[in-house]
């Protein structure tokens, strides 16, 4: 069952919310170095939110978590990296100044055996279940079948709202709303609000009931993206 989002907003404190978003962060700033697929990162995002959903940041360090978040998601998704090239891209965000580690050293080993570990904490935490529902490609899919379907002139203005959707995409990866709601949902959603916010019309109006997404839905996603930009993100409660 969902958990209602103004339940979703409040019920954690302002302290777990800032150790998401550095573990987020962490995650996606290591991802691009690691030249890791978006979908990989998010999977891994997910990972992440999930085990703390369950465990606190005071009994697992968030920067071990996040490591073993990714390194699981890479096998998960295909996208394999090497373990000693996961342990190296996190040194080198968590200590830029250090060298790479010598994977001869204690260090290394050590580091090795405390990630193989944490994957073993984080598949518990998940329950073992590691298929993750991506927002990112029903996003990308309903834009294109978007093009196709509503007037002949969107085709152009699509590339932005598929741009500033993607953005804004990213950032709900740092909640834990991203977790709660359905990929479609999220993807629709975010096409939509994206679309509102450049002023653009997408016929017909009510486009996202094609793909079974209430207004509802994408008005409690607005006012959760307004929550975490502390900022009125687009009204769209009553068109």
């Amino acid at each position: 069952m969902k958990e209602k989002p103004s339940i979703l907003i409040h019920q954690e404190s302002e302290e777990k919310a800032k150790q998401r978003w550095v573990g987020v962060e962490f995650i996606q700033h290591a991802g691009r170095l690691l030249q890791i697929e978006q979908a990989t990162i998010a999977c891994a995002v997910f990972y992440f939110h999930q085990f703390y959903s369950g465990y606190s940041f005071s009994d697992f360090e968030k920067h071990n978590i996040a490591t073993a978040c990714l390194f699981l998601a890479c096998k998960s998704e295909e996208n394999a990296r090497r373990l000693r090239d996961i342990i190296n891209v996190m040194q080198k965000v968590r200590n830029p100044k250090e060298q790479p580690l010598d994977i001869q050293s204690s260090r290394f080993t050590k580091y090795k055996e405390l990630i193989t570990k944490n994957e073993q904490n984080v598949l518990r935490g998940l329950s073992f279940e590691t298929s993750v529902d991506h927002p990112y490609k029903y996003l990308l899919n309903i834009a294109h079948s978007l093009e196709n379907t509503s007037r002949s002139n969107i085709e152009r203005e699509m590339k932005g709202i598929i741009q500033l959707a993607w953005t804004l995409l990213n950032d709900m990866l740092k909640l834990r709303a991203i977790t709660i709601y359905k990929g479609l949902e999220i993807g629709v959603a975010l096409l939509y609000i994206a679309a509102h916010m450049m002023h653009i019309q997408i016929d017909p109006p009510n486009w996202y009931k094609n793909y079974g997404v209430e207004k509802k839905t994408i008005v409690e996603i607005s006012n959760i993206m307004t929550t975490m930009y502390k900022a009125p993100l687009v009204s769209i409660q009553h068109h």
